[in-house]
């Protein structure tokens, strides 16, 4: 029952987030042609930390917080609206939460797409949206498996355009991870390192980044 549960709160998140892209898509529809304008966002930021079940003790562990580097692609559908594409990509570590060595690295990647409304025509732009997408967690420890998972994504921030075609981009995201149906992680021939507490994985991230439109 609980997978279950866990299935369709999924699904419905989806369903409406694909609502909202094409109630973009209608928008467009309705407004008069104009150029296509292409945002280019190199961004660096900080995701926050998570916590974890030790599959082998049941001790607590900690996913630690870790700078992340990505790209964001935002494409105009109408004045007021884009469709954005987003991958991030961080290098944090998995520790115990009492404190010690760490266990191993951790390699976080999230690959979205989505949409965003945008405010204003000035230099001084803010924003808010959601998106959809993977989310893939890569244990550097020999003999562990990945974990890639759909996730979804809120964000909200702000462009400051300095020029017409260069500004600047500030953000905080969060990212909600749904888990697999065991809720095990780094997994080898069905033994498993860690367990998710929850039935979502959630981290925020903030983010700034120097926007390159043409």
């Amino acid at each position: 029952m609980k997978m279950a549960v866990r299935k369709h709160t999924g699904s419905a998140i989806a369903i409406c987030l694909i609502a909202c892209l094409h109630t973009c898509g209608v928008a467009s529809a309705q407004q008069p042609e104009q150029a296509t304008r292409v945002e280019l966002t190199p961004m660096a930021g900080y995701q926050g930390q998570e916590n974890f079940t030790d599959a082998t003790s049941g001790a607590k562990l900690r996913l630690d917080g870790a700078h992340s580097f990505g790209l964001i692609v935002d494409v105009n559908v109408t004045p007021n609206s884009q469709v954005e594409v987003l991958y991030t990509s961080a290098k944090s570590a998995l520790a115990p939460a009492a404190g010690g060595p760490e266990l191993m690295d951790v390699k976080i990647e999230y690959l979205h797409v989505g949409g965003l409304l945008v405010y204003g025509h000035d230099r001084v732009r803010p924003f808010f949206g959601a998106t959809l997408g993977a989310s893939r967690f890569s244990p550097n420890a020999p003999g562990l498996n990945s974990d890639t998972n759909f996730s979804v994504g809120i964000v909200g921030g702000v462009k400051l355009f300095l020029t017409k075609n260069f500004g600047l981009r500030l953000e905080a995201r969060g990212f909600a991870t749904q888990t697999s149906g065991d809720g095990a992680a780094f997994c080898n021939n069905g033994a498993c390192r860690i367990f998710y507490d929850g039935d979502f994985f959630w981290q925020v991230t903030a983010n700034a980044g120097l926007v390159i439109a043409f």
